[in-house]
């Protein structure tokens, strides 16, 4: 008999449990709990004094994945502010787990706060360890929601999110053209390679380049065809002079398709 578990397999049976998928989300996302990016990612509005209007998102949960369809909302409601008192609520993603049937179900709550004549005094969540500790109940807390006497104030957010691997991209190459000077969009055209052998070279002019260092990043929106051409091409910065880059290919072939590149320069 296997001593390992495989997943995605086929055993003949349903076998794939919500522990698994649970696993899995933890170890490649992290085993925290935080929002992520896509839809309106539980943005809340307020009703009236006594209703916030939460709309639809998509969260982890230490790895349980918990969703509001896209173009949906849930209407909250709170008890009002009493006149004199202040009091913090709190908007909450509340996981639960049945038990005895081992049903799992999740839903958005409030959670009541203790009306006091001084300072805020939040509620307290409910804390579990769903992973490791098969907890039958945890919250994840979205929004703070302060009255101050019968007034209700703008939810205060207080989730994490996280954001896609396409925005991590740009985000590094916006990053990277914020340290250089300037940066030059180019495309190293196939039939420019020169050479029989590696390294292949080939050189493009750029102005005022003189003392200057040059890094050579693929386009953002690279396809993946192209970034493969890149890989396989093995490209390094190779000679400069004034106003000239030469760039070699020490790839065991001749680059064959037409590579866009950006040029920094620092």
């Amino acid at each position: 008999m296997a001593n390992l578990h495989l997943v995605t397999g086929y055993a003949g049976e349903e076998h794939i449990t919500s522990n698994d998928q649970g696993s899995f989300n933890a170890a490649l996302m992290g085993n925290g709990e935080f929002v992520l990016e896509r839809g309106k990612q539980f943005a809340a509005q307020v009703i009236s004094n006594n209703k916030v209007r939460i709309f639809d998102g998509d969260l982890l949960m230490q790895g349980r994945h918990i969703r509001l369809k896209e173009n949906t909302y849930v209407d909250l409601f709170f008890e009002n502010g009493m006149q004199g008192y202040k009091r913090t609520d709190l908007i909450a993603v509340r996981y639960e787990k049945d038990a005895i049937t081992g049903v799992e179900s999740a839903s958005l709550v409030v959670i009541k706060g203790v009306p006091t004549e001084g300072v805020y005094v939040s509620a307290e969540k409910i804390t579990g360890d769903i992973l490791n500790g098969h907890a039958l109940q945890n919250d994840t807390i979205l929004y703070k929601v302060n009255f101050d006497g019968l007034g209700i104030q703008e939810p205060e957010k207080v989730f994490s999110t996280i954001t896609t691997l396409e925005t991590m991209k740009e985000e590094a190459f916006e990053e990277i053209r914020k340290k250089a000077e300037r940066s030059i969009q180019v495309t190293l055209h196939a039939d420019e390679w020169s050479g029989e052998a590696p390294p292949y070279s080939i050189s493009f002019a750029i102005e005022d380049l003189a003392d200057h260092n040059v890094e050579i990043v693929p386009i953002p929106d690279i396809t993946e065809e192209q970034v493969q051409g890149f890989m396989d091409a093995q490209i390094m910065t190779g000679r400069i002079e004034k106003n000239t880059v030469t760039l070699k290919a020490y790839g065991e072939e001749k680059p064959s398709i037409n590579l866009p590149v950006i040029a920094i320069i620092r």
